[in-house]
């Protein structure tokens, strides 16, 4: 009888050995921050930012609220830059004429 029966279930099983669902991104070996600074540095590269946001406690309510949404997209990431980039449609068309030396 084992002492720690338990220990049965964390014993890999040849007949359950996990498959990729998809080809490798990265090559075999590589660490977590590894895989993160990569994927940082193609984002950055295309034009894009990490950004690390502290939301209040209505704000994290009001995100919370808005992926409830029968249409809200599948990420908060996602529903972010949907709000982002419609905020700046608004402004946009707001704004008559903005100075040469703008960047936005």
């Amino acid at each position: 009888m084992l002492s720690r029966p338990w220990l049965i279930y964390m014993l890999p099983r040849p007949d359950l050995v996990a498959r990729m669902g998809r080809p490798r991104i990265h090559s075999e070996g590589t660490t977590a921050s590894q895989r993160v600074a990569a994927s940082t540095a193609a984002l950055v590269g295309a034009g894009g930012a990490r950004k690390t946001f502290r939301l209040s406690p209505d704000a994290h309510e009001a995100l919370q609220m808005l992926m409830l949404l029968s249409n809200a997209p599948r990420t908060e990431t996602e529903l972010i830059e949907r709000l982002l980039l419609s905020e700046k449609d608004r402004f946009l068309k707001s704004v008559t004429k903005l100075p040469s030396t703008t960047k936005y």
